[in-house]
């Protein structure tokens, strides 16, 4: 029980594994299955409470990067499972008149997950999947967008405004007002200044 589950772990979470080493991460996985039990048949829903499990429970609790990568490891692993959407039509959005925009609501794919954190983690766990051993990154605020593209999960790095605008847009905000939001929080005036 406790190896095939722990290898599933090992597999999401294959940054943890490298911060803890293999005594720690086994650790981590015993307490938190001891608290979430598997209520799957897959093992790919095994980690769906990793990321609140980490972050209430010491000593894990203490360490931010531990949390950044339950987030973001977790994060790829929900947008490869994503349901598909039907592709942007060009003629519809050719077609919407100008008066249209300001009120138009932007759907992201349901494979976009947005996450923010306190360390690159992606950089890390871009390092550690490549079996490289690279050290603790700094703190350091960083936002990144994980998706499902054509052929594999990509992610890009985006700035702190974007970043906002995107978790507007994914709450359903229209363009404008959720442009309006954003630049009210940065201090700009006109939205279109951005």
């Amino acid at each position: 029980f406790w190896r095939r589950h722990i290898g599933g772990m090992k597999e999401d979470f294959v940054t943890i594994h490298h911060l803890l080493g293999d005594e720690g991460f086994r650790a981590l996985c015993e307490a938190y299955l001891a608290a979430h039990p598997p209520t799957s048949f897959t093992l790919r829903d095994l980690g769906e409470h990793f990321d609140a499990f980490v972050r209430r429970t010491e000593p894990w609790a203490s360490d931010s990067l531990v949390h950044d990568c339950a987030r973001l490891e977790w994060a790829f692993v929900d947008a490869f499972d994503a349901p598909d959407a039907p592709p942007l039509d060009p003629v519809t959005i050719a077609e919407a008149p100008e008066e249209a925009w300001s009120g138009a609501r932007v759907v992201l794919h349901p494979s976009v997950r947005l996450v923010a954190m306190a360390h690159a983690a992606h950089v890390f766990r871009a390092e550690v999947r490549a079996e490289k051993a690279p050290e603790r990154p700094a703190p350091a605020p960083t936002h990144v967008v994980v998706y499902r593209g054509p052929e594999k999960l990509m992610y890009v790095e985006v700035e702190a405004l974007a970043f906002a605008l995107l978790e507007r847009l994914a709450k359903g905000v229209p363009l404008a007002a959720a442009c309006e939001e954003v630049a009210a929080e940065a201090g700009v005036a006109d939205a279109s200044e951005l």
